[in-house]
């Protein structure tokens, strides 16, 4: 797994995997997701590609990319701007791309030697089963929207009507408004929904290992920021923008 991230990382992140997780997701599956990114990080060809149509989302937001260099610091000070930016660029990928880039660096956010915010470059990068990705942007824009018909059909897709509660959890409340983000919270809602799918005899898609990596490392960048979010806002925003 080291050759996917470095191990100081993956120790970062294992603080927060729950023992859920190993009960509605096959080991098998998690080795072979793990052996997709191992693979994906290998194709140069198609890694530029990836990156390419990143960079023109990035740069569109006034945001660079560039690998981490010594004199970049910790970007830990984040304007309510640049917060919003970075949870926008996610969920723009998440409704437009069919793929993923993966912050492989924590934290993901640096100052470069001008002061200017950078987002570190990503190693990784998924492509997304069209099954999966299609259902859930139906559950993430049913929900966001308050449209239940869609979040239901998206739910159903994929298999996870009885847990319509405890996904939303993860999502958070959407009448929450402006609030701060952390990893723990998260990863408790993560944990709930994963109880909740075993009791139901659920299995969740692979792809779900990846989603809740990305999450992962963005809002460990936002918990690090500690700037509050209207996190449907920014949804939204993403969404009218496509």
């Amino acid at each position: 797994m080291t050759s996917i991230l470095p191990a100081a990382e993956w120790k970062r992140l294992r603080v927060y995997m729950r023992p859920g997780l190993f009960k509605v997701i096959p080991i098998t599956s998690w080795f072979s997701q793990l052996n997709t990114l191992n693979k994906n990080q290998k194709n140069m060809t198609a890694a530029a590609d990836v990156h390419q149509k990143l960079m023109n989302t990035w740069e569109h937001q006034h945001l660079l990319i560039k690998p981490k260099t010594p004199q970049m610091t910790s970007a830990v000070h984040l304007s309510a701007d640049e917060a919003r930016t970075l949870l926008h660029l996610f969920f723009h990928q998440f409704l437009t791309h069919d793929h993923i880039a993966i912050q492989h660096d924590l934290p993901v956010l640096f100052r470069d030697e001008n002061g200017r915010l950078s987002l570190t470059r990503p190693r990784l990068w998924h492509r997304w089963d069209s099954t999966f990705i299609q259902a859930m942007r139906e559950v993430y824009l049913g929900y966001y929207q308050f449209e239940d018909e869609q979040f239901f059909k998206g739910l159903k897709q994929l298999g996870l009507q009885r847990v319509s509660q405890e996904i939303g959890d993860v999502f958070g409340n959407p009448d929450m408004g402006v609030h701060t983000v952390t990893l723990e919270a998260f990863f408790d809602n993560f944990e709930d929904f994963f109880e909740a799918c075993r009791r139901h005899g659920t299995r969740l898609h692979q792809d779900f290992l990846v989603l809740g990596l990305s999450l992962a490392t963005v809002i460990k960048g936002l918990e690090e920021s500690a700037c509050p979010l209207d996190i449907r806002a920014v949804f939204l925003e993403a969404a009218h923008a496509r």
